[in-house]
């Protein structure tokens, strides 16, 4: 059959990891990992009008803050290309935490 086409979205907790949203995003895509930041949470930008909210809406900006998302190409190459994406994510991490301006 045809193959599917998918985004992986994950959270990214700056905080933890030592290195930010913006900053592991440009380095892994110099890096040709296909990732890029989240998209916004809805209602971000929008009149109150276009939407019903039942509570707060921290949960999705959070969310819309935090994600990255991970574009198929890499996940219909298999294990290898998922590894190498694993250790060039590694590697900009630990870049990060050792001075290489994560912040």
């Amino acid at each position: 059959g045809e193959p599917g086409y998918y985004k992986v979205g994950m959270r990214l907790d700056s905080a933890r990891l030592g290195v930010s949203r913006e900053h592991l995003v440009s380095r892994a895509r110099q890096r040709g990992v296909a990732l890029d930041e989240g998209f916004p949470a809805l209602h971000v930008g929008r009149s109150p009008k276009r939407y019903l909210a039942s509570g707060s809406l921290e949960g999705a900006e959070r969310a819309g803050r935090e994600t990255v998302i991970l574009h198929h190409p890499v996940l219909l190459e298999g294990g290898d290309a998922l590894l190498r994406m694993a250790s060039i994510l590694t590697e900009v991490h630990e870049e990060a935490r050792h001075g290489g301006n994560g912040r």
